[in-house]
């Protein structure tokens, strides 16, 4: 008799801890598919889904570091630095966006300023085009920032004129991810270094649970 109760009780134990899983899944995937991945595996199969929910699926939100929260005074001195030279060129939104606008400055630190642009690229091969023409046309600084870069045809481009940037008095960083570009050889990193260009890894810090955690991409090909 005690041990149905006790079979009963983990059984009712599992389902509870996989429905409450699942409800925290759905709010910190990145992607729909993940979302939907997790929701159904917690739900369903419990017994198996949770201690890879454990392993895989925590938030990786408390890895970063928000813009202003932080005790290191050269970063607090620089970003006190930015928002004095944005604050001129701050705007106010319209009704409409004006709580974003709250929202993006309590985070940040930074106001929301004028005088932006954006614009739509459809493909890969506009994108690029447009990457290389604004770095080819920069006359005092370039941030670039890539998740993957690789030593092929289109990598190589971008150094090159990364390179010819640098080589007439813009100043250069570059900023890749350590995870996505780990297969990029170091002989890549060191010939921009040796031009001039400042180039720097980044990678989210993550708690020792948390170092094997994994992110599904779905790739689109044209």
């Amino acid at each position: 008799m005690w041990l149905d109760v006790l079979i009963t009780g983990i059984v009712v134990l599992f389902h509870t801890a996989g429905v409450l899983c699942a409800l925290q899944a759905i709010l910190i995937s990145r992607t729909p598919q993940a979302a939907i991945g997790w929701t159904l595996g917690l739900v369903l199969f419990p017994y198996f889904a949770l201690p890879l929910f454990a392993i895989f699926g925590g938030s990786t939100f408390r890895g970063y570091k928000l813009a202003g929260h932080t005790d290191d005074p050269a970063l607090i001195d620089v970003l006190e630095k930015a928002r004095a030279a944005l604050l001129p060129h701050a705007s106010d939104l319209t009704e409409k966006y004006r709580d974003s606008a709250y929202l993006a400055e309590r985070l940040t630190h930074l106001p929301i300023t004028s005088g932006n642009q954006a614009d739509l690229l459809i493909d890969g091969a506009e994108t690029f085009a447009a990457v290389g023409k604004a770095i080819d046309e920069a006359q005092k600084y370039l941030l670039v920032q890539f998740f993957i870069v690789r030593d092929d045809e289109l990598g190589r481009d971008i150094q090159q004129r990364l390179l010819a940037a640098s080589a007439r008095g813009v100043r250069v960083h570059m900023l890749i991810d350590q995870v996505g570009s780990r297969q990029l050889p170091a002989a890549y990193r060191e010939t921009l270094r040796e031009g001039g260009v400042q180039v720097r890894c980044y990678r989210v810090g993550r708690q020792p649970a948390r170092a094997g955690q994994l992110t599904l991409v779905r790739q689109r090909t044209a």
